[in-house]
């Protein structure tokens, strides 16, 4: 019986218990393969070796025994596939989503940071209001002494 086999990017060893993902880093991102191998230590001891310009290995190891080492591998890859495109859809979406950042923050009628303080500190200054002017605090009576 044969020890290891290579399915594709795979190589799966039997007797060492592993599975080397072949990745090119042409394709995916340096930071995307990290998430990817991030995403994966909960299940599996996680090893990254390779040239960063030519070829990337992730070996993979389960902390259980008896798991199915080409499943494991080929979950790598899927998450691998979807880090890319969520990292490219990010870079596509950016002009988008900083104008709508931009509007939702600088529309007419918002209070910005600095008067929300500003009124924060003028009620901790004068809690009851005695430094209001008096027409302001009595205008609705002064309105009908005049009539």
């Amino acid at each position: 019986m044969e020890e290891t086999d290579n399915i594709g990017n795979l190589e799966i060893d039997k007797k060492e218990g592993v599975v080397r993902v072949s990745i090119n880093p042409k394709i995916y991102a340096l930071s995307v393969i990290y998430g990817a191998a991030h995403a994966f230590t909960r299940d599996a001891y996680v090893l990254l070796d390779g040239d960063e310009e030519i070829e990337i290995i992730a070996e993979l190891k389960p902390m259980e025994k008896g798991k199915n080492l080409e499943e494991l591998g080929r979950r790598f890859c899927n998450r691998l596939l979807s880090y890319q495109v969520y990292k490219q859809k990010m870079k596509e979406n950016e002009t988008v989503r900083n104008l709508i950042l931009y509007r939702a923050l600088f529309t007419n009628g918002t209070l910005s940071v600095d008067d929300t303080e500003k009124e924060k500190n003028n009620n901790e200054q004068d809690p009851e209001k005695i430094a209001v002017p008096w027409e302001e605090t009595n205008k609705d009576k002064n309105d009908i002494k005049k009539q």
